[in-house]
């Protein structure tokens, strides 16, 4: 599973990673357009568009009656009936294509959300880093290796019975560093991004947890001894036309879609 999931990562992560040398704006904009034309794809693919198409006819036709029976209870009752049916019919022919694309777009947004939604470190503000161990770990063995250009402050601090181990770091100098936790035999990796022009990485899991995690790295190994490691990112202020990333790439995606469904030939 855990191996999965890297595959997953990898991928939607190499297929940012062009964007990226773009200006944000250009690069957001286009990837809202593309994801808006991939949707349509899906849905032409997975969906039986015919019957698509029926629906939505016949859902607009009991609009219609609704609004021309209002003075007749029993024809406006039959007419908001066919209107149930028929859009319980549309959303259901729908779910191949919403059940196909959740997984991908979950993905997308944890990996975008490290470009446009969340800002590299600062050095005017410590940091702090968590790891959470699994079942059996020793918290009290586990170290931190840091690179030039980060100090660890204080720590490590261990909390108890929760295996969980605290230290607070500063960051002296911008870019990316790699830090390595040590526990055992076994040493994993945790970056930290204190530079504008690299995606942050919040967090990093094993197991499952690696699927939702809004993180540009791999998951942690299946068999770690670290269950997460965490070192939290502050959100960015900036807005994309009044809206947040998530909202324009998605109002965008869904724009280009309606756009181009009759040039595509695809029933939405």
């Amino acid at each position: 599973m855990t191996f999965l999931i890297h595959i997953l990562r990898r991928l939607v992560e190499l297929s940012l990673a062009p964007f990226d040398a773009l200006p944000e704006f250009v690069a957001l904009t286009l990837l809202s357009v593309i994801t808006g034309v991939l949707l349509l794809l899906v849905v032409r693919w997975t969906t039986p568009q015919r019957f698509v198409d029926k629906a939505r006819n016949r859902m607009t036709s009991a609009v219609y009656e609704t609004r021309l029976f209002l003075n007749d209870p029993g024809r406006l009752v039959k007419a908001q009936g066919r209107l149930l049916v028929w859009s319980v019919l549309y959303v259901g022919s729908m779910l191949p294509a919403f059940a196909l694309v959740a997984v991908p777009m979950g993905l997308y947004f944890a990996h975008m959300d490290g470009r446009y939604g969340r800002a590299p470190l600062s050095s005017l503000e410590p940091v702090v880093l968590r790891a959470d161990l699994a079942a059996g770990a020793n918290a009290n063995h586990v170290s931190l290796l840091v690179p030039p250009g980060v100090t660890v402050a204080a720590g490590p601090v261990v909390l108890g019975d929760a295996a969980q181990v605290y230290w607070r770091l500063e960051v002296a100098s911008p870019g990316v560093h790699e830090l390595s936790l040590r526990l055992g035999d076994e040493t994993v990796s945790k970056r930290l991004v204190a530079s504008a022009n690299a995606p942050v990485s919040e967090s990093r899991s094993a197991g499952l947890a690696g699927l939702l995690d809004q993180t540009t790295e791999a998951p942690l190994p299946a068999q770690s001894a670290f269950d997460r490691i965490t070192m939290p990112h502050p959100e960015r202020t900036d807005t994309w036309l009044g809206m947040a990333w998530w909202l324009y790439w998605m109002l965008l995606a869904t724009v280009a879609a309606l756009a181009l469904r009759k040039p595509l030939g695809v029933a939405i």
